[in-house]
């Protein structure tokens, strides 16, 4: 039974990847005619599609530099027993490389 669970979420998993492509590949050509179009959002029978953006920061050395030592801290609370450890159980599908 084990075997056939495994058999499955590794079918349903490849299909998942094949259907994040296909996925990625449909909202980067509805951005492109929602630019062209120079629309910010559009309403069907399916729902509302929007044109968002995110912003991103790039940092100066003065913050990597502390970043580089919350790490470091971090590090040194795990070793010594002053972090709190949290476990999350949960199921990993590995694939054989081709």
């Amino acid at each position: 039974m084990l075997q056939k669970h495994a058999e499955e979420l590794a079918t349903l998993t490849l299909e998942s990847k094949v259907l994040d492509e296909k996925i990625k590949g449909l909202k980067s050509l509805i951005l492109d005619e929602m630019k062209a179009q120079k629309l910010t959002s559009f309403k069907d029978e399916f729902g509302t599609v929007s044109y968002v953006t995110r912003s991103t920061y790039k940092y100066s050395d003065e913050i990597k530099q502390l970043e580089t030592n919350v790490k470091l801290k971090k590090v040194e609370e795990e070793e010594t027993g002053k972090a709190q450890v949290y476990i999350t159980e949960y199921v990993q599908m590995n694939f054989p490389k081709v």
